[in-house]
């Protein structure tokens, strides 16, 4: 594909922080993982606290504060074009160090320097040039902002989002009575804390992106049809060996999520690692511009939002707005493996680091070895040197994902040896086991799918042992890929589960490619509930069930039939 050529498209003072935060998810079950309507962020969303994973801790508790170390590194290696790739200078394999970095506050000496936050008086200040009005005291207290007023607690921010139709203006006086300490929003107010702005979208992604430059930490940018959060997840455990590294959480990868992450940096964090998600061209570009990555990674383009953006090239045309947003200073790194992803090279203006299976990349995963559930083996080939990692995520797909998080750490300056030791720590963040009815196995996957993931699970699934029950669903926003899609879905699985069951409607192609190709045990069944109660029924000790369908099915309802009691 030409990407010189963009596809016809239409679119549209020093103190502490001594509040613990709480985690909850900011998507609620039954919706697709993009499909996130503002109205439900509007005043009536329960929010992920991922601005409060200050130190890459995926549960949300933070870790006790301490001061900063002083023989803290940073840095990374540089990487030099070769043939078709990009080759590590085997002398830089070694963490390098930085010089110290000076006190930067209130003229705190450097030995007396204490962790930063974001504070109400920063947002005051940062947002100064769009204030319309704004009314009482705005102390240094840090501050966490919120997106639904009742999850608001004493000295809380809160941002009014408008939607379609709920509209957070209206919950305002909600967050004030429960002590928010400071409230952005878009109408006059009387109340003390209070910010007047025209728009409170834009001032949340100007905020976030006046305070990311104020920090000194360096951010890495993941987008992809899949993998991605696998690959940022991954990335931040690899980073987080070396230093503080901040990681959206759950799935605030959005025009939302990704500013509300960064209202969560302070001044101890050496990385931030930063999901991108788009479902439409410009998407991406807009939030490479509020958080200026230095490292762009990109892991594939699939047929995921064909049905909102027309083709796979409209589809890798939006994806490589992160490519061409990263400064001369920049390294992007690219999923050689993906044809549509290698070309992005042409569009970056920095280096490229090309990662993958074959030869020709830099950061190479070889004589990969899959072990069902118990992860994949596999040689990381980097630096001139080989170094054996056993990965505790299963599928051949991950040891590319891990590839990627290797090209980011050694890009950075990390040693091999720190990369492949936290590689190896990692544990799945997919695919979760449950224990299911009379002594059955359930791989819950139904987080989402696309004609790429459906293949990785049913790659897993016959790996395991025991009897292989497939139940599969719809697959979303494939547009003109759709039908074939589905089709070529089910002849896959005919190969490699025992039993197929079906939902929706166009799960049902699934099962008729199935049927078709010879397979005798597809069934097609018209609700989640029926299919449940059948599964519940004639599921026996040894068989392991995969479950997995575009989230707008939610079939974690179906997991949920199908778990053992306590």
């Amino acid at each position: 594909m030409d990407l010189a050529h963009p596809p016809q498209h239409d679119d549209a003072g020093c103190r502490r922080h001594l509040r613990p935060g709480r985690h909850s998810r900011l998507q609620h079950r039954g919706q697709d993982r993009h499909d996130f309507d503002l109205q439900q962020r509007a005043g009536r969303v329960r929010p992920a606290a991922g601005h409060r994973l200050l130190h890459g801790d995926r549960t949300g508790r933070r870790p006790a504060l301490r001061r900063p170390r002083q023989d803290r590194r940073a840095g990374r290696a540089g990487l030099g074009l070769h043939g078709g790739g990009a080759r590590l200078p085997a002398s830089r394999h070694r963490d390098r160090q930085p010089p110290q970095r000076a006190a930067r506050y209130g003229g705190c000496a450097e030995e007396r320097r204490v962790t930063r936050f974001l504070t109400a008086s920063d947002v005051r200040r940062l947002l100064q040039d769009l204030v319309v009005e704004s009314r009482g005291d705005f102390p240094g207290q840090p501050v966490v902002f919120r997106i639904d007023s009742r999850e608001v607690t004493l000295g809380d921010g809160f941002l009014a989002l408008r939607g379609s139709t709920v509209d957070g203006n209206d919950f305002v006086s909600d967050a004030l009575a429960r002590g928010a300490g400071v409230v952005i929003t878009e109408r006059p107010a009387s109340d003390n804390g209070v910010i007047q702005v025209n728009d409170t979208l834009a001032a949340l992604h100007e905020l976030a992106r006046l305070w990311r430059r104020e920090q000194q930490v360096r951010i890495v940018g993941i987008t992809g049809s899949v993998g991605k959060t696998t690959t940022k997840e991954l990335t931040a455990d690899v980073l987080s060996a070396a230093g503080p590294t901040l990681r959206n959480a759950a799935n605030w990868n959005t025009e939302i999520g990704v500013p509300l992450t960064l209202l969560g940096l302070t001044s101890d964090h050496r990385w931030a690692v930063l999901e991108m998600a788009m479902r439409g061209s410009g998407q991406i570009r807009d939030l490479a511009r509020i958080a200026t990555p230095d490292v762009g990674v990109v892991t594939n383009v699939g047929q995921v939002h064909a049905e909102l953006l027309g083709s796979l090239d409209a589809i890798a045309w939006a994806k490589s707005e992160l490519i061409r947003e990263l400064g001369p200073d920049g390294v992007a790194v690219l999923n050689v493996e993906d044809p549509r992803v290698a070309a992005m090279a042409r569009k970056a203006a920095c280096r490229v680091v090309e990662y993958g299976f074959r030869q020709s990349a830099a950061i190479r995963a070889d004589k990969v070895s899959t072990h069902g559930l118990d992860g994949v083996t596999f040689d990381l080939v980097a630096e001139g040197r080989s170094t054996a990692v056993n990965l505790k995520l299963p599928g051949r797909h991950n040891a590319l994902n891990a590839a990627a998080a290797a090209a980011v750490g050694l890009t950075e300056g990390l040693a091999l040896e720190t990369v492949v030791a936290a590689l190896e720590s990692s544990v799945p963040y997919r695919m979760r086991r449950v224990s299911g009815v009379r002594g059955s196995l359930i791989l819950d996957d139904s987080y989402n799918a696309s004609p790429a993931s459906m293949r990785s699970a049913l790659d897993v699934l016959v790996e395991t042992e025991g009897r292989h029950v497939a139940v599969l669903g719809d697959m979303r926003e494939l547009g003109q890929y759709e039908e074939d899609a589905h089709l070529d879905v089910g002849a896959y699985a005919a190969d490699r589960a025992d039993i197929i069951v079906t939902v929706g409607e166009k799960g049902r192609l699934i099962a008729d490619a199935a049927r078709e190709k010879g397979h005798h045990a597809a069934h097609a069944y018209p609700t989640k509930e029926d299919a449940a109660a059948d599964l519940r029924k004639n599921l026996r000790a040894g068989d392991v069930v995969l479950v997995k369908a575009s989230r707008a099915l939610a079939l974690e309802t179906i997991v949920n039939e199908l778990e053992a009691e306590p």
